[in-house]
């Protein structure tokens, strides 16, 4: 039963957590921010001129301003949301102009997680928001 209560009590405290929403826009021929660190959960709204869009590349694409697409997000001529991104660094590129150096990155920072130590036994449980992990030393 204390379990069920820790872990009960352990989500209301993460059901205040809420994603957030960015957005990303162009300018001549960039995007600005050019970089920008979100959480994990969080959308990203590309509202871009209706020559420009976003699509996801590795890193060296990114580096040689090339335009070649990796399994990722890709935004539409003129912008669109991309929700979802895994943890790590995402590197976009406008596929048009990517040879210009129209890029940039998005840093996801993983799910934030609850810990308690020295215990030895565990639950996990999770929802969309943020996984939780409970550790009690309660084997009972």
């Amino acid at each position: 039963m204390k379990k069920v209560a820790l872990v009960i009590l352990t989500l209301a405290c993460f059901s205040f957590v809420q994603a957030e929403s960015w957005t990303i826009v162009s300018f001549g021929f960039g995007f600005s921010p050019d970089s920008i660190t979100v959480q994990y959960g969080d959308t990203i709204l590309f509202q871009l001129d209706s020559a420009f869009n976003a699509q996801e590349v590795n890193q060296a694409t990114w580096m040689a301003n090339d335009s070649t697409p990796v399994l990722g997000f890709r935004t539409s001529q003129g912008g669109g949301t991309v929700t979802g991104l895994s943890a790590g660094t995402h590197y976009y590129v406008s596929d048009s102009n990517a040879y210009m150096g129209m890029k940039g990155r998005i840093f996801v920072t993983p799910a934030p997680t609850v810990r308690f130590r020295k215990s030895a036994d565990t639950i996990v449980e999770s929802n969309l928001i943020v996984p939780v992990f409970v550790e009690t030393n309660n084997t009972t």
